[in-house]
């Protein structure tokens, strides 16, 4: 019985390895919608413009005025749980290169809730 397990997933192995080799030199990457060139800043949030959005580590439901998720405890302000994630300029001009600094709480006024 553990002889055929091991045959199924060394067949499954050989398989995949075979799927990378044929791939890998046909994998390309496409330039982000908005170009680091062009982006710029945007005006700071109100006080008032309250969000709803998902936890960036459990996915619980909370409001853009909370400091802390109430479920797993993470920063709601920070860069992970940021619209602009993907736009490293952002990241950069804040000097915040840093994954876990990008993880901790931080006051960018730049910040916006994932839409």
């Amino acid at each position: 019985m553990e002889e055929a397990l091991n045959q199924a997933a060394q067949t499954g192995l050989t398989y995949l390895r075979n799927q990378q080799a044929y791939t890998a030199g046909q994998v390309t990457f496409t330039a982000p919608a908005v170009s680091e060139e062009t982006w710029r800043p945007p005006a700071p949030l109100s006080d008032d413009d309250v969000r709803e959005l998902a936890c960036w580590q459990c996915g619980a439901s909370l409001y853009s005025v909370a400091q802390f998720c109430w479920q797993c405890h993470a920063p709601v302000h920070c860069c992970n749980n940021c619209e602009f994630r993907p736009i490293l300029r952002c990241k950069e001009a804040q000097g915040l290169t840093s994954t876990m600094a990008q993880s901790a709480q931080n006051h960018c006024e730049w910040w916006r809730p994932p839409a």
